[in-house]
């Protein structure tokens, strides 16, 4: 017993004189553990946890919506594709009136001549695709040539046309000249 005794002595004069050894001077016991406080290491490990959680919910969240916004544009797109095939452009003129006057009144002047199609935005919108469409109350959308637009968006700055209205059959677009055209979906 004595030898043990003689041997943890040995032990604690030298780590007495050595601080690296494991020496406390606040409880003045040794440290035979060596281990580092870990409740700062734990803390931040739970809101390590907590920021992910808050995270992934988002996520989930923002795609639950965005799914269910293309599933509605997929619908819409599936329906327009089982369309009859109709003439892909055609442009919407107003054509005059006849009527009859009696004689001795005035006949109305039109305000401003009736404005011909162009036919490079015809023929634009015989080539342009359209991939879905979205109609809602507040702001409807349609993709047209891969882009996103929305009414009162240029569609083709050259040809000066934008659309004037998102329906479920047709887009209706106008150019620079007030003349409107109907491509059909």
């Amino acid at each position: 017993m004595s030898l043990i005794s003689e041997a943890l002595r040995k032990v604690q004069n030298q780590r007495a004189h050595n601080p690296e050894l494991g020496f406390d001077d606040k409880n003045q016991s040794f440290n035979y553990m060596d281990r580092p406080n870990r409740t700062g290491l734990m803390v931040g490990l739970g809101v390590f946890i907590i920021i992910l959680i808050g995270l992934v919910a988002g996520l989930t969240v923002i795609l639950i919506n965005k799914d269910t916004s293309q599933t509605d544009q997929k619908t819409i797109s599936a329906k327009s594709e089982t369309l009859t095939p109709e003439p892909v452009a055609q442009p919407s003129i107003s054509k005059p009136t006849t009527e009859v006057v009696n004689p001795g009144t005035e006949l109305p002047t039109p305000a401003k001549p009736i404005a011909e199609p162009n036919q490079e935005i015809v023929d634009w919108l015989a080539q342009s695709k359209v991939t879905g469409i979205r109609i809602t109350d507040s702001s409807s959308k349609v993709i047209l040539n891969n882009d996103a637009f929305m009414p009162d968006d240029v569609v083709n700055m050259g040809l000066g046309l934008k659309i004037l209205k998102i329906e479920e059959q047709r887009i209706i677009l106008i150019d620079s000249n007030g003349v409107k055209y109907v491509k059909l979906l």
